[in-house]
């Protein structure tokens, strides 16, 4: 074996056992309240994006211990997560009381970015519960605070807010207006990966005004952004954008060209979900080209994956377009057995996403209030909480690893 290949594993075993103590080391050093606090809520940090609940229970477990710091900041900033964690978690009741809490943190102490930090957040959760027009307050005084603290990039995610709002009210002139806004400030700031999002969201609102020239010419300036930075996943999607305008204008030879690349581009980065969206789009071309045995064909492609992935939705639109171009070639047999098991899947497909959407309803009413997080229990020999589960598991695996590196070590040594 290479002697640098040897080095190299030396090196990820290292980096394995740093990675398993770190978290323990974080709360071991941890003395104070404040310190306490700020570990729970680095490693609440860490799994945000991976696991909420675990996120959740940190947040809980730092705001337990900020509480007894009487630092409105430190509180503040760890309801602000908790009311965020509480928003994607669906729990919107429990979200807005933690985030009024948090409000009156830093109104105690004049902090504005906490308070807009506090509107925007607040804004979220009333646009997630359809409130459109309070959302819209709350993100129009975050952006006035925002404008007096000169803060560019929250500036502009408060007016691309503000387009959302107008959008969804079906406002495409502000709409416009705000997101050009926002394209301005980044533009200003050479945020060229933010800005490639903002020229597809103008593109989009352009394509509803039914302007498909300036659309198109968004969604191109958006490409062009993301060739430069390399962000492929974008601009299949943006090729998806195109391909829609392109078939909005009748020109499906141009739609299919660009479904083409985008599919191209999913099956390389093996985006499941992505790929079946633009299968389906092609499907759609072929059918509107005529060119039924190509429809047949990528329509079959996408039942297996769809079969393979056991994604129902997908079933129930490659059912559908079969029994269509079945009907289309007039073998009305086939077309029957295809619609026949399109029904069923969409019958089924329809109790699923009523049962789910009655699991939010009730997850709802079992939210957490505030007073429960105020009363959590303290959790008895900190350095050793749930964390260790993973820190136990990195550092067999690296001990593993390292067992592994000196037979390999030593097998080379006999044979030399």
């Amino acid at each position: 074996m290479n002697n640098k290949l040897i080095y190299l594993i030396v090196f990820i075993f290292t980096a394995l056992i740093s990675h398993g103590i770190d978290l323990d080391s974080l709360l071991a050093k941890a003395k104070t309240d404040s310190q306490l606090a700020n570990a729970y809520s680095q490693i609440a940090e860490s799994y945000s994006s991976a696991n909420s609940y675990h996120a959740l229970d940190n947040y809980k477990t730092a705001l337990k211990y900020a509480e007894k710091t009487n630092s409105n900041l430190l509180i503040g900033d760890i309801k602000l997560e908790l009311g965020n964690i509480y928003i994607n978690l669906n729990k919107l009741d429990t979200a807005l009381t933690v985030l009024n809490s948090a409000y009156y943190n830093y109104f105690k102490m004049s902090n504005e970015n906490g308070i807009a930090e506090v509107y925007t957040a607040l804004g979220k959760a009333k646009y997630k519960n359809g409130e459109y027009i309070a959302a819209y307050e709350y993100w129009e005084e975050a952006l006035n605070i925002y404008k007096l603290l000169k803060n560019d990039l929250k500036i502009a995610t408060s007016y691309s807010n503000i387009a959302i709002i107008y959008s969804e009210l079906g406002n495409n002139k502000q709409a416009l207006e705000s997101f050009k806004q926002a394209a301005k400030v980044l533009e200003k700031n050479n945020r060229k990966n933010e800005l490639t999002g903002m020229y597809s969201n103008i593109g989009i609102v352009y394509q509803r005004m039914e302007d498909y020239d300036n659309a198109k010419k968004y969604y191109n300036k958006s490409i062009y952004l993301q060739k430069i930075i390399g962000d492929e996943v974008s601009m299949a999607i943006s090729y998806t954008n195109l391909s829609i305008v392109y078939l909005k204008i009748n020109d499906y030879e141009k739609s299919l060209e660009y479904n083409l690349k985008s599919l191209k581009i999913r099956k390389e980065h093996n985006y499941i979900v992505g790929i079946n969206i633009t299968i389906l789009n092609i499907c759609e071309n072929y059918l509107k080209l005529k060119k039924y045995d190509s429809a047949i064909n990528y329509a079959l492609q996408g039942l297996k994956i769809a079969d393979d992935n056991n994604t129902l939705k997908d079933k129930v639109s490659f059912n559908k377009v079969l029994s269509e171009v079945y009907n289309n070639l007039g073998e009305q047999s086939r077309a029957n057995d295809y619609n026949k098991i399109y029904k069923e899947l969409n019958d089924s497909l329809n109790i699923i996403l009523e049962i789910e959407k009655q699991n939010i309803l009730s997850n709802e009413v079992d939210a957490i209030n505030i007073d429960s997080i105020k009363n959590i229990k303290p959790v008895k020999n900190i350095e050793k909480t749930v964390e260790n589960n993973y820190s136990i598991f990195y550092i067999v695996f690296a001990i593993l690893l390292l067992i592994i590196i000196l037979i390999i070590v030593y097998i080379k040594t006999k044979k030399s």
